[in-house]
């Protein structure tokens, strides 16, 4: 067939594109989303199985009545594993959510595959070496990367020249050197020598308080140590006064060490008995011995160069309950594999540190001859628990590592998916700083809600009159009493509570909707408030879940109309409010959606965050800006907490918000308080220009203004509850921002002690946390914690 070039020029008829089909379509959503060739593969296979299935309808004309179907005869017939079965019902639900648009409905009556009880079998070291031996070529070469780094099969295939490496070529591309005065190097008393430290932390660092960035500079100095070309020696004496700095005041002998998935007893070894050593050249580093209950203790001889921290780390991984370490029965068992892997050999021809086993002691060979540069060094003193813990603490934390997932090998066999950056500077946090900042924004919200509550339908005039020329600063009497909360931090709660226990269901029944078991958390709060639905939803009353059970929250605290009402004409589980309203209860309960997400981070965008804080919004108000100003509020805690500056997590929001119908007017809000933070304006003055917060984006706009001009926690929270309008929802926005972006320490203390439900949103708080780190669901072995969760956040 020929093209006529002139023939189209001169016809100047646009066609209309076609609708493209279903599986290119789904091709293309997964392709936006970057998963990987092989989960898309995966997902093509059993949507078209599927399809087939079911007499080639298209999906669109099919719901949950025809995926509950295809999915147990996957267990009955096909008699799959469980992870295929799961596998399956992904791709459902990405078709489903992602490509069609459509929520499908609650499954309850899918038949589970049942997994087969499987002993694996391993081979011994012997076995292993006769293989080896019958290898050659590149096949060999494979096989002993597999076997001695613990690499998968793909992992192994997909390397490339720059990742066989002594040291990882990417690892100090960013660093610049640090070079001190010689009054500050005598003043912290470190060698003159120069410090590598990441170009991105150095100037925060710097600019926060003047003092040195010193486990960046350890961290540094880590990594350019395990290369086996470095002058690794040389740089030992300033790593260990880096360490000795960081080092918390505590002179025990032994101290744990731990990490979200690994966990180290560091102390005193006897280095006569079986040890696996952590060596270099011939220098020992660490001596690593077993425990009764199989993990390990270790006792560290020298500073840790990055190599021999990922050692440690890696060695003390936690056991899985069914397949240990590895497929190994405990830790030590594992470490012994480990030990006798051909990678050593590599890595000491290297230079680098390597694993060793002596199974008589240092310095006794296998033949129980002396090995002398070794029973030399019989001797050594350990060096002090505390100093190993923080070294092991800054490589784990400034490497990236705090918080990641582990592998689970039992799972789907899909690649791992990596998500994509933020739109903001990710700050590497220690576990406790965003604990704090989790604390932070919970506490700090429901602070804010108990300041604002005696002043919410006060004008600043009266405020003033009453209070003094300040206004109010400290609690005053409401509702019976000092620090009392209102509507605005119950539905706070009841929306962490729905969230957690949507991911509960997720883990129990194979899948969830967070608006529909969210939702159903909002109708658990009308209970409260002595209202029912029109409709007739099952309340659960025989598991209510922990949060009902406060008795406190039965009390009604000037609760919203429009929510009341929009709640009560709810039909269905997670359907959009059917009124036109845009007031700020929508935007005022959504903050714990950007801890959510922060938890979930890997898989879920800022888009992601954005969208499940509209969409809990939209359950009770039907305006756009009543909605969109929700996912403002998510995406800001979300970035707050991810270590972001409220500018960048402002811009991150915006960038989010302009691609949303409707944006104008929340958009418009929000810019305002920008510029009015630099007018010169009182704050007053500015803040009656924004509004007085009744409606969603004037309580979003006054929110934003005063946590950009406040200096410190308490300075904004004042501001935000002193003006004309809703008190007590401003506060609570600015005490949920402020919170999140600067921990629970900043909250003046005597406003927490009074604070009502403080142990409540405290532990609520934990739990949004932790719960990713539950191992629960159909596939746990342990029934206790199965019990315990399900009673306190039943999935539904």
């Amino acid at each position: 067939m020929q093209y006529d070039r002139s023939a189209a020029a001169v016809t100047g008829v646009r066609t209309q594109p076609e609708r493209p089909r279903l599986l290119d379509e789904v091709r293309r959503r997964l392709r936006m989303k970057h998963y990987s060739l092989r989960t898309e593969q995966a997902y093509l296979y059993w949507i078209r199985r599927y399809i087939q299935a079911n007499g080639r309808r298209h999906p669109r004309e099919m719901g949950g009545a025809e995926v509950e179907r295809f999915l147990s005869d996957l267990a009955r017939k096909g008699r799959v594993a469980p992870s295929t079965q799961n596998q399956a019902l992904s791709a459902l639900l990405f078709l489903y959510r992602e490509v069609l648009a459509q929520e499908l409905p609650w499954m309850e009556n899918v038949v589970r595959a049942k997994r087969a009880p499987r002993l694996p079998v391993v081979l011994s070291r012997a076995e292993t070496t006769a293989l080896l031996r019958h290898l050659c070529g590149r096949e060999a070469l494979m096989a002993a990367l597999l076997y001695g780094s613990g690499l998968r099969l793909m992992e192994c295939l997909r390397l490339r020249v720059k990742d066989v490496e002594g040291i990882d070529t990417s690892a100090m591309q960013n660093f610049t050197e640090l070079h001190l005065k010689p009054e500050t190097l005598a003043h912290y008393g470190l060698p003159d020598i120069p410090y590598p430290i990441p170009v991105t932390e150095l100037k925060p660092a710097l600019l926060d308080s003047g003092d040195l960035p010193l486990a960046a500079m350890l961290h540094g100095l880590q990594q350019r140590s395990r290369d086996g070309k470095a002058a690794w020696q040389q740089v030992e004496p300033a790593m260990d006064r880096l360490s000795e700095l960081l080092a918390p005041d505590d002179a025990r002998d032994v101290i744990s060490a731990a990490g979200d998935h690994w966990w180290l007893e560091v102390g005193p070894v006897d280095l006569g008995g079986k040890l696996v050593t952590i060596q270099r050249g011939d220098a020992l580093i660490a001596a690593i011995t077993a425990r009764d209950d199989g993990r390990l203790r270790v006792a560290v001889f020298r500073p840790l160069d990055a190599k021999s921290a990922e050692y440690l780390i890696a060695l003390g991984q936690a056991p899985h309950p069914e397949h240990g370490v590895c497929m190994r029965e405990n830790n030590w068992e594992y470490a012994l594999d480990c030990s006798a892997g051909n990678g050593n050999y590599y890595a000491a021809d290297r230079g680098e540190a390597y694993l060793s086993y002596w199974e008589k002691g240092l310095g006794i060979s296998w033949d129980g001859s002396d090995v002398l540069e070794w029973r030399k060094q019989l001797d050594l003193v350990a060096r002090p628990a505390a100093r190993v813990v923080a070294e092991l603490g800054v490589y784990y934390t400034l490497s990236g590592n705090e918080d990641e997932e582990p592998v689970d090998d039992a799972g789907p066999t899909e690649d791992i998916e990596t998500p994509a950056s933020p739109a903001w500077r990710r700050k590497r946090q220690q576990k406790r700083t965003v604990r704090g900042r989790f604390l932070g924004c919970l506490l700090g919200g429901a602070v804010g809600d108990a300041l604002g509550a005696p002043v919410e339908f006060m004008k600043r005039t009266e405020i003033l009159r009453r209070f003094g020329p300040n206004g109010i600063t400290q609690y005053a009497p409401a509702y019976g009493g000092l620090g009392k909360i209102t509507d605005d931090t119950q539905m706070t709660l009841f929306t962490a509570e729905g969230l957690i226990r949507a991911w509960v269901r997720g883990c129990f029944k194979g899948s969830t909707t967070y608006t529909g078991v969210t939702a159903h958390a909002y109708l658990r709060w009308l209970q409260t408030q002595g209202e029912r639905p029109t409709c007739d939803i099952n309340f659960g009353t025989d598991e209510p879940g922990w949060l009902f059970q406060q008795r406190q929250l039965h009390s009604r605290r000037a609760p919203g109309n429009t929510c009341l009402s929009a709640l009560r004409a709810m039909n269905h589980l997670g359907e959009p409010a059917r009124n036109d309203s845009k007031g700020c209860g929508g935007v005022m309960r959504v903050a714990p959606v950007g801890l959510f997400a922060w938890r979930l981070r890997q898989h879920e965008s800022p888009q992601d965050a954005f969208r499940l804080g509209t969409e809990l919004a939209a359950l009770t108000h039907g305006h756009p800006t009543g909605a969109l100003t929700g996912g403002v509020l998510a995406v800001l805690v979300l970035a707050l907490t991810d270590g972001a500056s409220l500018p960048e997590a402002l811009a991150a929001a915006k960038s989010v918000l302009r691609a949303e119908p409707g944006h104008e007017e929340t958009l418009r809000a929000i810019e305002m308080a920008e510029e009015l933070t630099d007018s010169g304006l009182a704050h007053e003055e500015a803040i009656a220009q924004l509004g007085q917060g009744w409606i969603a984006e004037e309580a979003l706009a006054i929110s934003i203004y005063c946590a950009l001009v406040a200096r410190n926690f308490k300075q904004g929270v004042i501001l935000a509850v002193n003006h004309d309008g809703d008190s007590d929802s401003t506060g609570a926005i600015v005490g949920n921002l402020l919170g999140a972006m600067h921990g629970v320490k900043a909250i003046p203390a005597e406003w927490l002690a009074p604070l009502e439900l403080r142990d409540v949103i405290t532990e609520l708080a934990e739990d949004l946390y932790a719960f990713k780190d539950w191992v629960i669901g159909e596939h746990s072995d342990n029934e206790e914690l199965n019990r315990r969760i399900w009673r306190k956040y039943p999935g539904f």
